[in-house]
């Protein structure tokens, strides 16, 4: 009972931290960021990199050999790219992913990570019962472990891995989340109380031509 009233304390007395955005000053590509996309409009860009995450998750998921043991800390972060010289991704002893200080330039390390997916074959329909689609509002996060401490599957900033990422729209980052790992994603978003996640769903949406 002692324990269950402190967690009760705790959710009361989280705080929420903003913080603003502050670019790097490098060049990213204007292609990895939509600007204002929207649930009825998404761009031919959104579809294109959406489909090359998918098939890119995919791929991790075959290359599981034991799906009864997974480390969700690291399954879905098999891209770890350089961030102002330093790996992005850090892991402590508790195998908990941790990235940069908040804020850090997402649209560098989006277009870093969707270097190296290829082009997909697949298509809308393809996917349907692959996954689905969130949305994070980013930078903003009570960093008191909760969301991360859940099951590892996001970060020690309430960030989700980063091979699902696939669009950055401030203030939002968008990511699919496979079949497999929905239910690990639900979980965090449970426990996390400021409202930072969103599903999205596609329906019956045409791809833009």
């Amino acid at each position: 009972m002692i324990f269950i009233i402190q967690r009760i304390i705790n959710s009361l007395t989280r705080q929420r931290y903003q913080r603003p955005y502050r670019h790097t000053g490098r060049y990213v590509p204007l292609h990895h960021t939509v600007r204002q996309p929207r649930e009825s409009g998404y761009t031919v860009k959104f579809y294109d990199d959406l489909l090359k995450t998918v098939g890119w998750t995919e791929s991790i998921i075959i290359a599981i050999k034991d799906i009864d043991n997974i480390d969700h800390s690291r399954v879905l972060r098999t891209t770890n790219p350089l961030y102002e010289g330093k790996s992005f991704y850090t892991f402590d002893e508790a195998s908990i992913a941790m990235p940069p200080n908040i804020p850090f330039n997402y649209e560098d390390v989006l277009s870093e990570a969707m270097s190296t997916r290829p082009a997909s074959t697949l298509s809308l329909e393809d996917i349907c019962d692959l996954g689905k689609i969130l949305r994070f509002q980013i930078d903003i996060t009570t960093l008191d472990g909760a969301p991360c401490a859940e099951n590892g599957f996001v970060d020690s900033s309430d960030i989700p891995p980063i091979d699902t990422w696939f669009c950055i729209a401030r203030p939002y980052l968008y990511c699919w989340i496979p079949r497999l790992f929905i239910d690990k994603m639900q979980d965090v978003i449970d426990v996390e109380i400021l409202g930072s996640y969103e599903w999205i769903e596609l329906g019956n949406m045409s791809r833009p031509q």
